[in-house]
């Protein structure tokens, strides 16, 4: 399943939400590949919005519960 390269551009938080929290029923193990996936696209929806302070925050914290330091990191910038 390749989430990362979907056609409809930037997604919203809750989005993510709800694609994260398939993934985690599909796929428990926290540290999967699938989990990365979710990080990136946070990473991704933060840099194709970066005034939106909202949906930053929320990738921040979702990245740094999934152990997601590195694109945190990039959530944050």
């Amino acid at each position: 399943m390749d989430l990362s390269n979907s056609s409809e551009g930037s997604h919203s938080a809750e989005q993510l939400d709800l694609y994260d929290e398939g993934l985690g029923v599909l796929f428990p193990d926290r540290h999967s590949v699938e989990g990365r996936v979710i990080c990136k696209m946070r990473a991704d929806a933060v840099k194709a919005a970066p005034k939106d302070e909202k949906l930053t925050l929320a990738c921040f914290r979702a990245c740094l519960k999934r152990d997601g330091l590195e694109y945190a990191q990039q959530a944050s910038r």
